[in-house]
């Protein structure tokens, strides 16, 4: 049961993160924003997709729930890796990126683990 309340959350999350990143899409048309600022608004588009996913989290399960949270957090960013590494054929990212990417999935689900 745990399992699929999991993927119900994750499948949540992963809409969100479609709807914010049209959203970063039409801004960077409208506006022509610099590549620096298309990705500060991509980490927070994943840092908004893991508080609302810690939220969901949160509301689903009423015990720990900043540790599901940060579980449902730890699972977007490890789809997210899986699928950059899939679509790309092997790891081409920096590290440090992708730490900072992995932190803030977390940090964020565990936040909204905790409002939830």
């Amino acid at each position: 049961m745990k399992g699929i309340a999991m993927i119900r959350v994750l499948v949540f999350t992963y809409v969100v993160t479609g709807l914010m990143l049209m959203l970063v899409s039409f801004l960077m048309y409208q506006f022509g924003l610099e590549e620096g600022q298309v990705s500060i608004a991509i980490m927070i588009v994943y840092f908004l997709a893991g508080l609302f996913g810690g939220i969901l989290s949160g509301r689903t399960w009423k015990n720990k729930k900043y540790l599901w949270g940060m579980a449902a957090g730890l699972l977007y960013f490890l789809i997210l890796v899986a699928a950059s590494v899939i679509i790309h054929k092997g790891w081409s990212g920096d590290v440090g990126g992708a730490l900072l990417c992995g932190a803030l999935c977390i940090g964020g689900g565990a936040l909204g683990g905790m409002l939830g």
